[in-house]
């Protein structure tokens, strides 16, 4: 990403991978806990569980995207990932 000014990019659209790799992962989670989900199990069915899969994924890939960008350079805050 850091040198595709280079090559004449100007524009990354980075939302359509954050969204489409974060709902691949919910559903990816949703399919493993369906077994669970059919016995009852508590976490298995609770009903945001899809949604908050979906946003921890967002946001680890929102993170990596930032560092590969070095965002954390221009806060002055070093942020481990």
């Amino acid at each position: 990403m850091l040198t595709l000014a280079n090559d004449g990019v100007l524009r990354v659209n980075m939302w359509t991978r954050i969204v489409r790799e974060a709902r691949q992962y919910a559903a990816k989670r949703f399919i493993e806990r369906y077994p669970n989900i059919g016995k009852g199990v508590f976490e298995a069915c609770e009903g945001k569980r899809y949604i908050y899969d979906m946003t921890e994924k967002a946001a680890e890939i929102m993170e990596s995207i930032l560092s590969v960008l070095g965002y954390a350079k221009l806060s002055g805050v070093h942020i481990e990932i």
